[in-house]
């Protein structure tokens, strides 16, 4: 696929594989215009992160690195939790205020006070 490349980043430990995609393509610009940044999707035997990007040498803000990798830990962490996260969309109010949502923006303020993590800036 033209427009998306595997991204060979340092990143913290985890139980399942995690695959980081950077997509720059038409949909991935479409989807950067409209404020998404990235999209964790947590399968069985992988997590595979997508971050819309402008260009194809762009790199993925460390921030929205530390956001998505609280969306993988909370797959490690919780059986079933992509259907966790549908349900709190629902039960919550919507996306902003998802529980799921609420702790990665919590812990991506925590790392923009104190600096984020090496692993997200290297």
């Amino acid at each position: 696929m033209s427009g998306v490349r595997k991204l060979a980043l340092p990143r913290p430990p985890t139980r399942k594989a995690v695959v980081e995609l950077g997509v720059s393509n038409a949909f991935g610009r479409w989807m950067r215009r409209r404020g998404w940044l990235a999209f964790t999707l947590p399968l069985p035997l992988v997590v595979i992160v997508f971050y819309w990007l402008k260009s194809a040498d762009e790199r993925p803000d460390p921030l929205v690195r530390v956001h998505e990798f609280v969306h993988v830990r909370q797959d490690q962490r919780l059986i079933l939790f992509p259907l966790r996260y549908l349900l709190a969309l629902l039960t919550d109010g919507g996306y902003h205020r998802n529980r799921f949502e609420v702790e990665a923006r919590r812990i991506e303020a925590e790392a923009r006070a104190v600096g984020p993590p090496a692993w997200a800036t290297l």
